[in-house]
């Protein structure tokens, strides 16, 4: 699934939103649990102390009583699967969790390896929440998933109600700065000053060239996606400042540094009085392989 980046900033400069959005070219249907027919538990099966405690009104309901021990975890566990992990970028589960625990584990049994991302979840829920687990990075063939909750050595008891799970691909990952004085993870260096978000804006003044250093800000490091799947880069900008280019640099999983061989650079229209949407192919880099993780916005580089 080919997708494009997208961001749309400011440079006096205001960044207004840094987005992933899909494009609709060889989609590939969501992978579903739902559970929307009643008493069929769609093959899972449970173990640590967890039983099923029914199918009803589109909610599997597992129920947990387990002794505190040293050997297992509640767990739910899929049926044998076969389905290629490459083509998904998520897996969501959406869950009310009555027990006291906070402690989940999502295990992926691909290629004959169990991968097991551990995430942290609400205690004694009234209400449901969907759980995102980045499986970008995993390459092969998907025979079962294991869901648990709780730890080795605690009890665990109540009821764990799963609403679906799912393996998918965002349409959209979005920075809106829709929230005054939260950036969303997004920093800049020294030679970036002024820097407020307000307004649904994130604002910040470019304060020149120090040396080798030039005006730039970092996305968060948590990305984490697929670079073949997202080959484009797009930026909407206002550029207050006399800049002619920004420098698109990225770090990846492997190559967690930022160098001139991991750049693409775009020509900006100096002093603009309107929004202008730029496009970085990024897959004209070579080196945007693998699992990317992080981008620097580095403005007259």
């Amino acid at each position: 699934m080919k997708k494009v980046l997208s961001i749309i900033l400011m440079t006096c400069m205001l960044l207004t939103t840094f987005g992933i959005y899909s494009i609709p070219a060889a989609a590939v249907t969501d992978t579903v649990w739902n559970f929307d027919t009643a008493a069929d538990a769609s093959a899972w099966s449970y173990g640590g102390g967890a039983t099923n405690g029914g199918v009803s009104n589109s909610i599997l309901s597992v129920n947990a009583n387990k002794a505190a021990d040293t050997t297992s975890t509640s767990y739910m566990q899929s049926g044998t699967l076969s389905i290629n992990i490459d083509d998904y970028e998520q897996f969501k589960i959406k869950i009310k969790n009555t027990t006291a625990t906070t402690n989940a584990t999502a295990y992926f049994y691909i290629n004959g390896v169990w991968n097991q991302p551990t995430f942290t979840i609400a205690a004694n829920m009234t209400d449901y929440t969907e759980y995102t687990v980045n499986v970008a990075s995993y390459t092969g063939t998907l025979t079962k998933i294991m869901f648990s909750f709780g730890t080795n050595a605690a009890a665990t008891s109540g009821t764990m109600y799963v609403d679906y799970m799912k393996l998918t691909n965002p349409t959209e990952q979005a920075w809106e700065f829709n929230t005054d004085g939260d950036f969303q993870g997004w920093t800049g260096q020294m030679q970036m000053g002024n820097r407020t978000v307000s307004g649904g804006y994130y604002s910040m003044d470019a304060l020149g060239h120090s040396g080798s250093s030039d005006p730039a800000i970092y996305s968060p490091s948590t990305f984490n996606c697929s670079a073949t799947s997202y080959p484009v880069l797009k930026i909407k900008l206002k550029n207050a400042t006399t800049a002619t280019s920004i420098g698109a640099y990225f770090q990846t999983t492997a190559d967690a540094t930022w160098s001139e061989s991991k750049k693409v650079s775009i020509p900006i229209a100096a002093n603009s009085t309107s929004y202008i949407e730029y496009t970085y192919t990024m897959s004209t880099n070579a080196n945007w392989t693998g699992t990317f993780k992080q981008f620097m916005l580095a403005f007259g580089e």
